[in-house]
Parts: structure tokens; C-alpha cells; sequence
């Protein structure tokens, strides 16, 4: 659904296990009329690098909380006119090497994540969004993501943003929640992790099984 205002789409993404396909988003706006050209958005992105990578590794991160068969490669931005339904610019970032999972805990199903919840601090699902992280190996108490594991999670978020946030692309940036109901986009004021893990469905739909049997009745 077009938007009355111009705003860019960050995609980070990867793989797990060579042909699944992952990626997590954010919103953007920038304070500027004009949506950002692709030579834009590919400055901004380089600008970004640093903090797209300590989002995954070092510590507090979400690498260690991943399998090495899952990868992160990079980030893609696309930006929007005001009205418009597609893409004005895009650009995208491709690590020289892809970041590695480094988790030694037990592995989880590849659908399993844990929600980033992004909060603008007006009430309403119109002013909250969501972030589905990869969680595919990590220890868990009664079912639970650990206390301390959550706020390694919160820290790896909070970074990403608040650097976006202080990055120039055009006038300005801000990480933001952008609803179909709305002619604003509202402003994340903070994000949320609970220990609660979720899912996300299409992240196992490329993976077949790799054995079967099948066995008659007497």
C-alpha cells in the first residue's frame, strides 16, 4: 500500500544451510522530500557496514546464538517516493566474507526466532512492529530463552538502531514503524525481547527432508 511520505526499507539477510533464504527488516524515514537515489543508498550502506557486521559479531550479538550452517551476507536498502508502490532506488551491501553462526549450544529448528518488538511509546498495534531474529542454537531454561542471553539480544538491536539513527542519509534518518492505517510514520522509542521463542514458517520452506520410511501394517 503506497505511503504519503518517502521512507527507505533495510533488509539484512543470509542463508542457513545453503538454500534457505533468511532476512529481517527495518523501516526508515529520512528527512527529505526526494527519496534517496541508489548512489545514496549505496553510501549509506557502506556508512552503515561497521554496525551491520557487530549486529552479528562480536558480542553482545546474534551470531552466537546461530548454527554455523546459518550466514549472514549483507543488507539491502530500498527507498520509496511518497504515493509511490515500488522501489524509486536500491542498493545493496555484500559482506567480502559472509558472517558465521558461532553457536555451540543445540541446534533448534530453522523457523525459530526471537521477536525484536520495536516501540514507538504511543499504544496501539499501529505504532509497535516486529523483528524476527534468527535463533536457530541456543540454550534454553524450561523452554525459555536465558535472562542474560535476552539482553545480549535487546543490546545487538539497540546498537543497530541508535548508529542508524545517527547516520546522514540526505537531511537525516530515523529508524521508524510504518502502518497501512496511518499517513505518519511513528518513531521507535524502544525495542523489547521477551524469552519466548516464536517462528517464522517461510524460513524452512526450501529445506526437504533428507530421509523417510515408510512401512506397511501386518
Amino acid at each position: 500500500m503506497p505511503k504519503p511520505y518517502v521512507y527507505v526499507k533495510l533488509s539484512q539477510f543470509g542463508t542457513m544451510y545453503g538454500n534457505q533464504t533468511w532476512s529481517i527488516g527495518l523501516s526508515v524515514q529520512p528527512l527529505q522530500t526526494a527519496p534517496p537515489t541508489p548512489s545514496q543508498l549505496t553510501t549509506w550502506l557502506a556508512a552503515l557496514e561497521p554496525a551491520l557486521r557487530a549486529w552479528w559479531t562480536p558480542a553482545p550479538s546474534i551470531g552466537p546464538f546461530n548454527a554455523a550452517g546459518v550466514l549472514y551476507q549483507g543488507a539491502r536498502a530500498y527507498s520509496y517516493a511518497a504515493n509511490a508502490t515500488t522501489a524509486f532506488g536500491q542498493a545493496e551491501l555484500k559482506f567480502s566474507t559472509a558472517l558465521q553462526g558461532n553457536s555451540a549450544n543445540t541446534a533448534l529448528p530453522l523457523q525459530t526466532s526471537l521477536v525484536s518488538s520495536v516501540l514507538s511509546g504511543s499504544p496501539g498495534r499501529s505504532n509497535r512492529g516486529r523483528r524476527y531474529i534468527p535463533w536457530t542454537s541456543s540454550s534454553l531454561v524450561l523452554s525459555q530463552v536465558a535472562t542474560a542471553d535476552v539482553d545480549k539480544a535487546v543490546g545487538a538491536e539497540v546498537t543497530l538502531m541508535n548508529v542508524i539513527n545517527g547516520t546522514a542519509l540526505g537531511v537525516g534518518v530515523g529508524t521508524c514503524v510504518i502502518a497501512n492505517d496511518k499517513d505518519f510514520p511513528s518513531l521507535i522509542r524502544s525495542v523489547r525481547v521477551d524469552s519466548e521463542c516464536d517462528i517464522q514458517r517461510r524460513r524452512a520452506d526450501k529445506i526437504a527432508a533428507t530421509y523417510f520410511k515408510t512401512t506397511a501394517l501386518a
